[in-house]
């Protein structure tokens, strides 16, 4: 017989599933214990193991717009002024162990990551005291950012005054650029496309992503957009601007707009590819500092015409497709969880030219108002398709000829654009009714 801690045993069996039910620590006995021999065993195990995640250098709050920072996979811009984020460092840390931890803080480094000159050092100014399996955020102050281009990390590192058993989990890294331009972060390359939902396929649709402006001065011009070659063509697609407003729910106001383009070949994306093409809005539009807009990409072809490209994924509520109004239906909107290749664009326009297309392409006459005559200098037109003004296709014609007479009485005056299909290729040209 053996005692263990006062408990008299008669086998070794018996031992053995005592150990195992009371205790983590691995023995090996002999088996020629003495009769008798009594046996002291810790029988607890104490585990210090802090771990961090959510962290953060940004604390931007959909409902709370006095906080400043931004999203996380937002770049940074220094356009039109210098500007730099003013970053906000905290981190969840997760006692996953069981033993209390005293003096735990949180530790931030910022360094350049291009240079490896470290910007900042910084410690979280209380130090707090944890108990097993709980939480507890930890804050380690504000950095305003220099004004300079670059790559950026954040480290983040949670201390104790224990030695921490899993000391991989107590450390976080962050990354982001300040560069000449301000939109959402969807670098890479396309990795997926937008979905198509039953019952959606043909309504109207607009893609796109939140973007938060620091301050005000910053002037737009235009929306890059790239798509995924999956997109039906021809097909017309637009850009708006919304600012979010918030008050008993969330609501959109439209603030700029785009005149309908058609797809080119030229922004189609395959998987890995990153193709861009700029959208001009209709005027320059100047956006309010400290508040949020929902940039889209539309197109009145529906869902399953226009296929966006989608990139990294993204933070919760930045990015969005939105199904407008349309035939008494309700305007539905629903949370992307990648980002929409949709940026916006800071470059100045008015210095690009349209590259022409149309060289073999005639119309006439142009302005018009009752009919109009097209003629392809070579090949035949297979198919035209005329779109109004705010996209959609309102003729469909099979051609089968160099040239072709379209009456154009009963459309209403504005801008309509004339798209040909000619061995094969999509081309377009605008065209005014007076």
């Amino acid at each position: 017989m053996v005692q263990i801690k006062g408990v008299v045993f008669s086998s070794d069996y018996a031992i053995l599933s005592y150990i195992r039910s009371t205790t983590t620590i691995v023995m090996k006995a002999s088996l020629l214990l003495p009769i008798f021999c009594a046996i002291t065993i810790t029988s607890f195990s104490q585990v210090n193991d802090l771990a961090l995640d959510s962290s953060t250098y940004g604390d931007f709050d959909f409902y709370a717009m006095e906080h400043p920072t931004g999203f996380e996979e937002m770049e940074y811009s220094k356009y039109p002024t210098p500007l730099a984020p003013l970053l906000k460092f905290s981190s969840i840390c997760h006692n996953v162990g069981t033993a209390i931890q005293t003096d735990v803080l949180l530790k931030v480094r910022v360094r350049n990551a291009e240079t490896n000159a470290v910007l900042l050092n910084a410690i979280s100014a209380e130090a707090f005291n944890m108990m097993g399996a709980s939480e507890l955020e930890l804050r380690a102050g504000t950095f305003q950012m220099p004004n300079e281009n670059g790559m950026f990390e954040v480290t983040y590192d949670v201390q104790q005054d224990q030695v921490d058993e899993n000391p991989d989990n107590t450390k976080d890294t962050l990354s982001f650029e300040i560069n000449d331009y301000l939109y959402a972060r969807d670098r890479g390359g396309m990795t997926s496309e937008s979905l198509i939902w039953s019952g959606y396929t043909s309504r109207p649709c607009e893609i796109g992503n939140v973007f938060y402006i620091p301050e005000s001065g910053f002037t737009f011009e235009g929306v890059d957009v790239g798509l995924s070659n999956s997109t039906l063509l021809p097909c017309a697609v637009y850009a708006k601007i919304y600012q979010i407003q918030f008050g008993k729910g969330i609501t959109l106001s439209e603030v700029a707009a785009s005149q309908p383009m058609l797809v080119t070949n030229g922004m189609l994306n395959a998987f890995g590819e990153e193709n861009f093409a700029t959208i001009p809005l209709a005027a320059p539009v100047n956006l309010i500092g400290g508040k949020a807009y929902l940039v889209v990409v539309g197109s009145n072809d529906g869902i399953g015409v226009m296929r966006m490209g989608m990139s990294q994924f993204s933070e919760d509520f930045s990015a969005w497709t939105i199904f407008p109004e349309f035939q008494n239906a309700t305007q539905e909107a629903f949370e992307n969880n990648r980002v929409a290749m949709v940026r916006l664009n800071v470059d100045v326009l008015s210095s690009v030219q349209e590259v022409s297309t149309f060289s073999t392409l005639s119309m006439f006459p142009s302005p018009g108002k009752d009919r109009v005559n097209l003629t392809t200098i070579k090949g035949n037109i297979d198919e035209l398709r005329i779109f109004s003004g705010e996209g959609r296709t309102i003729f469909s014609q099979k051609i089968n000829s160099n040239s072709t007479s379209v009456d154009t009485k009963d459309l209403a005056a504005g801008v309509y654009i004339f798209a040909v299909l000619t061995d094969g290729q999509w081309t377009s040209q605008k065209w005014v009714k007076e």
